[in-house]
């Protein structure tokens, strides 16, 4: 089975490449409009051509809906790129043996820079967490209960509730080996809080949040 992320990669790679080689060869000149023309082609030839596993196929139309409706404004050769960085640099970053000490890391990282840090039990509909104006990282007590095994390895997904400063959860969270993918901004469980989510493998059928140095 094609894993979401592989695909993703494999896909952004080529099109970047492709992309190059097109400039190289004079056909696509150099500037953000004839870029995004070439991007638009690009991808609805791909959908066409079933290029890629369809587990990439509803980025494709999205993709392919943004580079039709904004025009430049859609910055495809950006994503691309901004994806691309974001993975490969993950793949040289490796988590520890233990998950687990990762994430009290994270924790212990987030506390240091004088955020508010909650491990509590959580109930199904709102909760309600006063952090007297701090950025503040929630998560289910539960939840990591059931997210390592014995070893500190990850199981299962963790669901992390972040108010304000969330570029730095984004920042942290990668450089201990997590991409965070962005289930909401603003509206969670967690009265005040948007929600992200810490995968085992970081695979998830949607696109990360990106992390470009």
């Amino acid at each position: 089975m094609v894993m979401f992320k592989d695909e993703l990669l494999r896909l952004v790679s080529l099109g970047l490449e492709e992309l190059e080689k097109s400039q190289q060869s004079g056909k696509t000149p150099n500037n953000p409009l004839s870029e995004n023309h070439f991007f638009s082609v690009w991808v609805s030839k791909a959908i066409k051509e079933q290029r890629f596993d369809k587990a990439v196929a509803l980025i494709l139309k999205e993709w392919q809906q943004q580079a039709r409706t904004l025009g430049a404004g859609a910055q495809l050769k950006q994503c691309f790129s901004d994806l691309m960085h974001t993975y490969l640099n993950l793949k040289q970053r490796s988590k520890a043996e233990s998950a687990q000490s990762n994430f009290e890391q994270l924790q212990s990282q987030l506390n240091e820079a004088k955020w508010q840090v909650s491990v509590t039990e959580l109930h199904p509909k709102k909760n309600t967490i006063h952090s007297d104006g701090l950025s503040s990282f929630v998560v289910d007590e539960s939840c990591i209960e059931r997210a390592f095994d014995e070893r500190g390895a990850q199981l299962s997904n963790i669901s992390c509730f972040i108010r304000g400063d969330s570029e730095l959860f984004i920042k942290q969270a990668y450089l201990l080996g997590w991409l965070a993918f962005k289930v909401s901004d603003y509206k969670s469980i967690v009265k005040f809080h948007g929600e992200y989510v810490l995968t085992a493998n970081n695979n998830k059928a949607q696109l990360p949040e990106v992390v470009v140095d």
